[in-house]
């Protein structure tokens, strides 16, 4: 958490890691489930709970889900996707 801010790349997508926010380079859990998630068919509302950086977010929305919800008590984290995804 040191780093923060700082950006990272993931399976195509550039993602800020904002101060305060969980990061999704942390760990192989994220990389297992995002390996995971590419390889399932598309939605049409999919909701990421605890988004944090929201990287399984825009997952979702790279397989093809329509419409995607991120949710987190965190403010930070949901207002860090907002920046990365504009």
């Amino acid at each position: 958490m040191e780093r923060q801010p700082y950006f990272v790349e993931q399976d195509g997508i550039r993602l800020k890691i904002a101060k305060n926010v969980f990061p999704s380079d942390f760990g192989i859990t994220s990389s297992f489930v995002g390996d995971f998630m590419l390889r399932q068919q598309p939605v049409g509302v999919a909701l990421d709970m605890a988004c944090g950086s929201g990287y399984f977010a825009f997952l979702l929305k790279k397989i093809g889900c329509s419409t995607v919800y991120g949710v987190d008590f965190n403010r930070d984290a949901v207002l860090a996707p907002r920046k990365t995804w504009v």
